[in-house]
């Protein structure tokens, strides 16, 4: 039987046992947890107390359920213990909830110790791995999210479509940055200076930029974007200023009373050129981190490319499709003598490539000095129509006074008394362009383009403006000298008509028995080569050769052409000379080459027995046998030196038809039955 003395001894040895196995576990870095197998709690270490917040004494003998497994899990290690004790993982990680209510990860390595042939208790070693997995997340989501920046790259390499483009960058930045309340991109313009949103969306809904007005570039610190401009860096802003939440709410309409109150703003850099800037707000504050400032630059400098490669294939073939629009009114200037439908041509692509909601041209009168419309698109009044205006009256008549582009970028703002205020305001005009239209140093007129909302024009669109502008002015100028041009031809050819008239009237005077000979026989010419079916052009020909028809008798002496009775054999030879004499005279007259058919060919017989050239049938031209007959005509119907009275209409023509396939072509005397003449004495 144990004595006192060894009672005690033996405690006092269990208790140094205790104290040593304390020590040891409590200088272990690694949590310690000894549960009994109900779950409760024998054995807690300082790790444990430093890991869980909970000390050994306030959690000995209760359920380990409660302070090292989190709720979800609770149930399953209960019932672990409590039933399967020796069946107990050897490892396995677990989460584990700390008293100030955060999450750590455990990786846990389990023994279970036996006691009389039973599992007895459970000895469970605890290593803390939540920064190591934390930092293991980390890597994955940052591998995510260059996987998705990478995706994003390869997307917007395969497209040259702005829209597309925009789209694949927020589908992009909705997964890297989920919880954005906001997402923007805009534009800067380097050359005004001026800050233009291009995409906005707000909870998924898309803003039209055209209701967001420009915004001048700002000095530096003071304004966000323009800060971003300026520096090059990303802006990171914890709390948006109440001014810049007021801006949004009056923007983002739809979330009243639900204002971003955070923001990130990173510049968008192609070829060392800033080109936009793409902002991302939260309604959380300080939600944005340096990391996020980093991922939003990857796809801010991704986008910039796809953007401006982009942008320069949509200005290649907006170039393209102005040079083709230019050609095609070039076309139709060449191909078109009516300027009508030459500045229908130029309008209808003004309003086609220069996305305008009306146009017109004005045409300067020199002799009065005012401006007349001549041509118009897109107006939904015919006020336009009654338009005159002086020189440097209106809009219109400055751009010709000033010889230069006017351009009014709110007609609102004019003053009601101002000329054409009213129709204006009735048509709904809001942006106004007067273009001089100036060809070869002389104002012709003004090309008026007309928008019904904001417009903000690029140099681009304003050099395809002016060069439509010189295109309507040549067309002008081109109509107008060809007007002149055809008056002048006309004036021309009335003087060489009333020339070849001088000279039959001359030819007539100098025989006064045939005074009046030339016009009739001419007359009757034309009509009968209308009856046959002969062209207009080819009768001015017949007509100009029917007046000339004698004037090679200009070399034959008054002796022979004026002599009362007959010719003898010599001066008759001289005097079948005179279509000779003709044709030399005329043949180098040029415009008079295709009428001398008739001066050299009138007596040539249907027979051959005709002179000079003793020609048959179908070799006579055509105008020299229609000429024949009514020079014949002519000659028998009044009186003649060699004959005292004239022959009657009805007498004349039973000759003519009795000489019909000697002397005449049959048809033609065919055709000369049909014709009724009245003959004056």
């Amino acid at each position: 039987m144990e004595t006192s003395t060894e009672h005690k001894q033996t405690e006092e040895a269990l208790k140094q046992e205790r104290d040593f196995n304390d020590a040891i576990i409590n200088t272990v870095g690694a949590m310690i947890v000894v549960l009994d197998r109900e779950g409760g709690i024998v054995r807690f270490n300082h790790t444990c107390e430093q890991v869980t917040g909970y000390s050994f004494e306030e959690v000995i003998g209760l359920p380990a359920f409660q302070y090292i497994y989190p709720p979800e899990q609770r149930d399953f290690f209960q019932r672990l213990i409590r039933e399967h004790l020796s069946d107990f993982p050897g490892a396995y990680e677990s989460d584990l909830i700390a008293r100030d209510g955060t999450r750590r990860s455990i990786l846990w390595s389990n023994t279970v110790i036996e006691s009389q042939g039973e599992a007895a208790y459970l000895i469970a070693t605890g290593i803390d791995i939540t920064k190591r997995k934390q930092a293991e997340e980390q890597a994955q989501h940052r591998a995510e999210q260059l996987a998705a920046v990478n995706d994003l790259g390869s997307a917007l390499g395969e497209t040259l479509d702005l829209d597309q483009v925009y789209e694949h960058v927020h589908t992009a930045i909705k997964q890297l940055l989920p919880d954005i309340a906001t997402f923007f991109i805009s534009r800067y313009d380097s050359t005004s200076q001026i800050i233009h949103c291009m995409y906005g969306v707000q909870d998924e809904q898309r803003i039209d930029p055209s209701q967001l007005p420009p915004l001048p570039l700002s000095p530096p610190d003071s304004g966000t974007q323009s800060q971003v401009i300026h520096t090059r860096q990303p802006l990171l802003v914890g709390i948006l200023p109440d001014q810049l939440q007021a801006t949004a709410e009056q923007v983002l309409r739809g979330s009243v009373g639900k204002l971003a109150q955070s923001a990130l703003y990173v510049p968008m850099i192609t070829k060392a050129d800033i080109i936009g800037v793409m902002q991302v707000q939260s309604y959380t504050p300080n939600r944005f981190t340096l990391e996020d400032a980093d991922l939003l630059s990857l796809v801010a400098n991704a986008a910039a490319i796809a953007i401006e490669n982009a942008r320069l294939f949509i200005e290649t073939e907006r170039r393209l499709r102005h040079v083709q629009t230019l050609q095609q009114i070039n076309s139709a200037i060449s191909a078109s003598t009516d300027l009508r439908v030459t500045l229908n041509v130029l309008l209808e692509q003004a309003i086609e490539e220069l996305h305008v909601d009306a146009a017109s041209v004005l045409l300067l009168q020199p002799d009065a000095q005012t401006l007349a419309y001549a041509e118009g698109r897109g107006f939904r009044s015919n006020a336009i129509r009654r338009l005159h205006l002086r020189i440097g009256e209106g809009h219109a008549g400055r751009a010709t006074f000033e010889r230069r582009i006017i351009h009014v970028a709110d007609l609102n703002s004019i003053d009601p008394s101002f000329i054409r205020a009213e129709a204006i305001k009735e048509e709904g005009f809001q942006s106004y362009y007067a273009v001089p239209l100036i060809c070869r140093g002389q104002v012709k007129g003004v090309l008026d383009i007309f928008y019904r909302s904001r417009h903000t024009p690029d140099d681009e669109w304003l050099n395809f403006l002016e060069a439509l502008g010189t295109q309507a002015a040549i067309a002008i100028d081109n109509s107008s000298l060809l007007d002149r041009l055809q008056q002048l031809n006309v004036e021309l050819m009335l003087a060489y008509d009333a020339t070849i008239e001088g000279w039959s009237r001359a030819l007539d005077l100098r025989d006064k028995e045939t005074e009046g000979h030339t016009l009739r026989v001419t007359a009757i010419t034309e009509k009968l080569a209308k009856i046959i079916g002969v062209n207009d052009v080819e009768i001015i020909h017949i007509r100009r050769g029917s007046l000339l028809h004698d004037i090679g008798k200009m070399g034959i002496p008054d002796s022979i052409l004026l002599k009362p009775a007959a010719l003898d054999d010599d001066e008759w030879a001289l005097m079948r000379q005179h279509p000779i004499y003709a044709y030399n005279m005329l043949k180098h007259i040029n415009y008079l080459s295709p009428a001398l058919n008739i001066p050299l060919h009138h007596h040539e017989k249907w027979d051959g027995s005709g002179y000079p050239h003793g020609l048959k049938g179908e070799q006579i031209p055509l105008a020299a046998r229609i000429f024949a007959i009514a020079d014949v005509w002519d000659a028998l119907t009044y009186p003649r030196p060699y004959r005292t009275e004239a022959w009657t209409p009805e007498r004349t023509r039973e000759h003519i038809r009795s000489l019909s396939g000697t002397h005449f072509d049959p048809k033609v005397v065919e055709a000369f039955e049909k014709l009724k003449i009245v003959t004056a004495r």
